[in-house]
């Protein structure tokens, strides 16, 4: 998701509405940090429309396949 689309999808909900992250033990968390970071990603999906399709590994990834991989800049929240 691009920022911008993350930006429209918000602006459907009232702004004094609590945004949460669900935790792995099903329960939500109130607080989000954000975070930019460098991560790696196939370059043939860089421009996929379809984000169910886009994977991106960590940087420091070492797995066989990572030497394909091109850097690419993410926000992160969690």
């Amino acid at each position: 998701m691009k920022v911008k689309e993350l930006i429209e999808k918000l602006q459907e909900y009232p702004v004094d509405m609590e945004v949460v992250l669900l935790d792995g033990c099903g329960s939500y968390e109130p607080s989000i940090e954000v975070e930019k970071v460098t991560a790696t990603i196939y370059p043939e999906d860089i421009n996929e429309k379809d984000d169910f399709m886009k994977s991106y590994f960590s940087k420091d990834s070492d797995d066989y396949w990572s030497f394909r991989r091109v850097d690419v800049d993410v926000i992160v929240l969690w």
